[in-house]
């Protein structure tokens, strides 16, 4: 890769996350009724979604963790106001998916499948983790009511930004 794209690279994708991280709070915003509807609660994870797809595709660029650090920590001050979860799990997700990239050919079924693997373990981890602060439910109303349906729907909106997303990538990597 070129110093050019390499430059380009760095400060496209932030702002590209960021679009992504303010886009998961527009559709919940947009969706609350749908998304929020009791018992129900999805989460969308579109800048998740960017995480994946980014790392799957430039799994050799070591700043990528350290933009999903300082974005996570400005996804937790925005979103949830404990600082910590989003800041350290958005890293853990760079890792996990540049250690699969080296298994795994880079196609929309294998980013797909790593992607819904990452929003499992990061929901299960958020789980764990609210239940140090005494705020979890029930494993299985979790499991039934949390992670099933957000699962479901950031599947669906995976498919709808995959094409353009990685078009994106390739345009600016050129």
């Amino acid at each position: 890769m070129t110093r050019i794209t390499n430059n380009r690279l760095k400060w496209l994708i932030p702002i590209i996350w960021v679009v992504l991280f303010l886009l998961d709070g527009v559709i919940s915003v947009t969706f609350q009724g749908w998304l929020f509807n009791y018992p129900w609660s999805v989460s969308i994870q579109a800048f998740l979604i960017g995480i994946v797809m980014t790392t799957y595709r430039f799994p050799e660029q070591r700043w990528l963790l350290w933009t999903a650090l300082v974005i996570g920590l400005f996804y937790d001050s925005f979103y949830s106001g404990i600082i910590g979860y989003y800041t350290f799990l958005m890293p853990a997700a760079v890792l996990f998916v540049r250690w699969v990239t080296n298994y795994l050919p880079n196609s929309a079924l294998f980013q797909a499948t790593v992607y819904i693997l990452v929003l499992i373990g990061l929901e299960f981890s958020l789980y764990i983790l609210n239940g140090f602060f005494g705020a979890s439910t029930d494993f299985a109303l979790f499991i039934t009511y949390n992670l099933g349906p957000t699962v479901a729907v950031n599947t669906v909106l995976f498919a709808a930004l995959y094409y353009p997303y990685s078009k994106l990538l390739g345009k600016i990597s050129v």
